[in-house]
């Protein structure tokens, strides 16, 4: 089985649990050098569990915002690589053409009423490290991905579909 399209995986960042979406269909990009910038906007979240997962009475809000923020951005100028949740604070990471100024259009979109605290970045990453490093998945998350595939082929075959549940 190929690993592609967007995925998920649970894994430890800084002796922290993780939860990870991301897009693994991101190389024919990544080989290009057209988004040569990692650019990142980082909330907190209003109502962690005590894990620092999201919960179940912030995930609407949670999934609303990010598809906000997706409309808002140009996908000719940014590229949704994926997010990290952690420690109470959604991650999520952009790459970026040179020149586009990441940082104003989410200034401008969050305007003087923030719904949630927030802090945003970039910086050069001409080879995509902090996608390969920090998002893609090791051993251990590509086996998660893998299992789970397996599972719901086999939940297909013996059931037909199932409903897709929520993501962290």
């Amino acid at each position: 089985m190929s690993l592609n399209g967007w995925q998920f995986y649970k894994c430890n960042v800084n002796d922290e649990l993780a939860f990870v979406y991301l897009d693994l269909s991101l190389n024919e990009f990544k080989s290009k050098g057209e988004y040569p910038v990692v650019s990142w906007y980082w909330i907190k979240l209003n109502m962690p569990r005590d894990d620092g997962l999201s919960s179940e009475e912030e995930f609407d809000a949670l999934v609303a915002h990010e598809d906000r923020v997706l409309e808002m951005l140009d996908s000719d100028r940014a590229i949704y690589a994926g997010r990290i949740t952690t420690r109470g604070i959604r991650q999520f990471y952009f790459y970026t053409r040179r020149g586009f100024d990441f940082a104003m259009k989410l200034k401008d979109f969050i305007g003087g009423k923030p719904e949630f605290q927030f802090q945003l970045g970039e910086k050069a990453d001409v080879d995509w490290k902090h996608y390969q490093n920090t998002l893609y998945p090791g051993e251990n998350g590509i086996r998660q991905i893998l299992e789970r595939a397996e599972q719901e082929k086999q939940q297909i075959a013996q059931h037909g579909p199932r409903k897709r549940g929520r993501l962290a």
